[in-house]
């Protein structure tokens, strides 16, 4: 406990220094395995074990980078997943409810009122409001005909650190990654992929999850990490290969969410055949530190992982 206190006072200081918040790698190895099985059961201790953690261990250091158990993070990820669907997407409620691991329309709709203090309907039907605040203005997202492609993706390696936090400290974050990462590496011009998990019309913004990577093309990076993983933060990790939906994003990252407004909530509305998975949005960058000197030039390929209606 003196450790970990210890270690919370240096690290505090530094993140606020920074205003950037960094998670232990264990601790987002247990989000992660939280994040990719939204409708299975699990318990803290399957995921204790998967990180390579005693339970009380693991019960301990998750609430210390978290501030809550692993149970109360497994219930408020499945419910901000079933808030962005309602948010943007037509599914029934049955079929949300059953998309996070709910039996039952009664106890998912009771978990979400108690959580977001409305029912699912009154949220869905109030959604606009909160998106119309959130992306600035609606019409440009309405009006702009960017194209969205649909391509098969194959699958990808990188390593990546989670930072939390608002959407406006995001090019902080990208500073921070990749000033920590080898001089050597960054020579090499590699690409850089990013993570997108929530909205802030979902999400308080200090809990805004996202993580920053960089494409290990032939595994060398995720071999080194066994020596110095605890101590850097990274994660080794793999996308999954599958249907996307791929548009492009040109100028200030502050302007972003005009984009992903096109396919959240337009571009979905008018496909038939598919609708959008629970994974998280990945980001494309060939240099995402422009966006500090010059956020005109940033270029971001955004790919939404798709699945067909039919499975749903």
């Amino acid at each position: 406990m003196k450790f970990l206190t210890a270690f919370a006072i240096c690290r505090n200081y530094f993140a606020n220094s920074m205003r950037l918040v960094v998670v232990d790698p264990r601790i987002t190895k247990a989000q992660l395995i939280i994040e990719q099985a939204t409708d299975e059961p699990l318990t803290a201790r399957d995921i204790a074990q998967q990180v390579g953690l005693s339970e009380f261990h693991f019960n301990r250091l998750f609430h210390f980078e978290t501030g809550s158990t692993a149970a109360a993070y497994i219930r408020v990820h499945r419910l901000q997943l079933a808030a962005i669907r309602l948010d943007c997407l037509g599914e029934s409620l049955e079929q949300i409810a059953k998309l996070v691991g709910y039996d039952s329309h009664s106890a998912f709709t009771r978990a979400f009122t108690a959580h977001f203090g409305v029912s699912p309907l009154r949220y869905r039907r109030g959604h606009r409001a909160n998106l119309k605040q959130a992306v600035g203005n609606w019409e440009v997202a309405v009006n702009d005909k960017r194209p969205v492609r649909i391509m098969m993706q194959p699958e990808i390696r990188f390593i990546r650190r989670r930072y939390l936090g608002p959407y406006s400290r995001f090019p902080q974050h990208w500073q921070h990654f990749v000033n920590s990462l080898p001089e050597a590496l960054i020579e090499q011009k590699p690409l850089f992929i990013g993570f997108v998990y929530d909205i802030p019309t979902v999400t308080e913004p200090e809990k805004i999850r996202y993580d920053c990577g960089v494409v290990d093309q032939d595994g060398l990076l995720a071999s080194k990490l066994k020596d110095f993983e605890y101590s850097s933060g990274l994660v080794a990790g793999t996308t999954k290969a599958g249907t996307h939906a791929v548009i492009e994003h040109r100028g200030p990252y502050s302007l972003i969410g005009e984009t992903y407004s096109i396919l959240m909530h337009h571009w979905i509305m008018s496909q038939r055949r598919y609708t959008f998975t629970d994974d998280p949005g990945i980001e494309i960058y060939h240099d995402p530190t422009v966006q500090t000197e010059n956020p005109e030039a940033l270029r971001v390929k955004i790919f939404a992982p798709l699945k067909s209606r039919h499975s749903i």
